[in-house]
């Protein structure tokens, strides 16, 4: 049976909190591949939504690397990205405007789940960190 890790990121773009978290999950796949299944899934929920969202100048504003790249380089690594639905909505975020990397040939994205389905994953995972 697959080792679960479940990383859950509530840090706005402010900080660069999101990125390790996102960064985390990437190592952990690298780290653990070949040594038995693995699965590793970041959820950005409250403000961490925001980080999701495509096209910020994080580094013009708040002088912190966007995350963008490496939500990217997350979803062509088999890592699972969710974001929270009744968080999209409290900040009007619209699933065309998150983040994709159709550029870069990678058809997964991030999926919209609610807080409910969020926590139920939560439960599963046998690691569980706080961004």
């Amino acid at each position: 049976m697959a080792k679960k890790v479940f990383i859950l990121v509530k840090t706005n773009v402010k900080e660069e909190v999101p990125y390790l978290g996102v960064d985390h999950a990437m190592g952990a796949m690298a780290t653990l591949i070949g040594e038995e299944e693995f699965e590793a899934t970041v959820a950005f929920v409250g403000s961490g939504v925001l980080n999701c969202i495509k096209g910020q100048k994080f580094l013009d504003i708040y002088n912190v690397e966007s995350i963008e790249d490496v939500i990217k380089l997350a979803l062509g690594s088999d890592v699972k990205i969710y974001i929270c639905k009744e968080d999209m909505e409290k900040y009007k975020i619209s699933e065309d405007s998150l983040v994709d990397a159709k550029d870069m040939g990678i058809e997964a994205t991030i999926e919209v789940k609610s807080w409910n389905e969020i926590q139920e994953e939560m439960k599963k995972a046998d690691y569980v960190f706080f961004f």
